[in-house]
């Protein structure tokens, strides 16, 4: 870096394990659906080193997690090849937290 500190940062492995279910109501145009999901990090965990003029500093993180997962969403049919979606959802449980997080959009088919 410009300031004379250096980064030697590792890779972070990871592996999520995820077990679900999704239902609610659909029909040849429009579907309205509730999700949710159970997380579990099997082990993640990284490692950054610091280090300047000055002395080292060593950064070392357990990712490994679980958390819950839930959110509603719904998608309509539009015209021939477009369709309108939405989706929100949020986290609980765990050490890392989402608040309410919301995905909207069109799609179109070709």
């Amino acid at each position: 870096m410009g300031n004379g500190v250096t980064v030697d940062e590792q890779d972070i492995r990871s592996a999520v394990g995820r077990a679900g279910l999704r239902a609610g109501y659909e029909s040849s145009r429009a579907q309205v659906f509730f999700k949710a999901n159970w997380y579990h990090e099997f082990g993640g965990s990284g490692q950054v080193h610091l280090s300047d003029d000055e002395g080292d500093l060593f950064l070392n993180r357990d990712y490994g997690d679980t958390w819950f997962e839930y959110g509603l969403g719904a998608s309509a049919q539009i015209g021939t090849a477009t369709q309108f979606y939405a989706d929100v959802e949020r986290s609980s449980g765990g050490q890392f937290h989402k608040d309410w997080s919301w995905d909207a959009g069109i799609r179109w088919n070709f």
